[in-house]
């Protein structure tokens, strides 16, 4: 049985984005394969960033990933910064690899440009990072988007570069891709970007079904009569997209004709976390991620994995730290 690994930023409120280009691949991995799946905060601090909004944002990420389905007894669910062996393999990972790796990498481009005021260090080494959040658990999956395709060759390059300098230790890692309907959920207000995190621009895990309803009849549309989807109506195409999505119906059938007709808004209420078994509200109750009882209740592997995911983890480098130590011998031999 492979291993999965994926993770979603904490940089705020989970939106339906994520959901259908993400964590609904995951629901149905969970079940097929041993999953391990993170809040990956470290990441989130290479761009601007609050810290006490952060910390409430990985609270918040935390009942999303429980209300839509995520299993703690099927898969291992993890906090990044509560597993420090991220870090450690990370920085292995940055010290043998050339700057220019890092450099060419097209994500790295696009944040300078959207934030040219906090370009560090942090951002240029993500890769590296991000490599290690999926070898350090040995996993050989990762579901992404299109957008992510090159860090999964970069992960591919360091491992190889880790293979030969110190023995073979990781293996090829594969992506994961979603359909092209769910990999490309647009903005409510601007159908040329993806949906986000930002207000009304997207709809996020826990807004009410009220909200839900507002945000879809407020949501931008394209001029004529006709409902359709097509490369000239990119808003009704986002939201036509979003209601196939929901309601299992293919776009082509939800309305063959392109008569005027009214998208069913109450469909995308299933989402939202009161519609689901286990509330919000119950939820924020139970789960609180500064309880260490509860947190050792949240925090799981799969039965295929011994002990919890911190232990696994442990056991894990101390194998490799016999490999680690080589390094002062100098490269193995090819």
């Amino acid at each position: 049985m492979a291993r999965v690994f994926s993770g979603i930023r904490p940089s705020g409120r989970l939106h339906l984005g994520n959901y259908l280009g993400a964590i609904k691949t995951w629901i149905e991995l969970q079940d097929k394969h041993d999953c391990v799946f993170g809040i990956v905060d470290y990441h989130a601090i290479t761009t601007p960033f609050d810290p006490d909004e952060l910390r409430e944002n990985v609270r918040e990420v935390a009942l999303d990933y429980l209300a839509v389905g995520l299993d703690p007894q099927k898969a291992a669910l993890i906090v990044q910064s509560h597993v420090p062996e991220h870090l450690e393999l990370g920085w292995i990972f940055q010290s043998i690899c050339p700057v220019s790796w890092f450099e060419r990498v097209p994500t790295y481009k696009e944040k300078i440009a959207q934030h040219p005021e906090y370009v560090n260090l942090g951002l240029l080494a993500y890769p590296a990072l991000m490599a290690a959040d999926i070898l350090i658990y040995k996993s050989t999956l990762v579901p992404v988007g299109e957008d992510q395709l090159p860090h999964i060759e970069m992960t591919n390059d360091i491992a190889k570069r880790f293979n030969r300098m110190f023995g073979e230790t990781f293996k090829k890692v594969l992506a994961i891709l979603g359909t092209t309907e769910s990999a490309r959920i647009m903005s409510l207000k601007d159908p040329t970007k993806k949906m986000s995190k930002t207000e009304d621009e997207g709809i996020a895990l826990s807004d009410s079904p009220d909200e839900v309803r507002r945000k879809m009849k407020t949501a931008v549309t394209d001029s004529g009569r006709e409902i359709k989807s097509g490369g000239n109506k990119p808003a009704l195409t986002n939201l036509l997209t979003v209601y196939s999505e929901v309601s299992g119906v293919p776009i082509q059938k939800t309305n063959p004709n392109g008569q005027s007709t009214t998208l069913q808004y109450d469909s995308l209420c299933r989402l939202t976390r009161t519609d689901l078994p286990l509330g919000a509200y119950e939820m924020r109750d139970y789960l609180d991620l500064g309880n260490p009882n509860l947190q050792r209740t949240w925090i799981r592997t799969p039965p295929a994995l011994t002990g919890t995911g911190r232990q696994y983890v442990m056991d894990y480098f101390d194998g490799l730290g016999r490999t680690y130590r080589r390094i002062a011998k100098g490269p193995a031999a090819n």
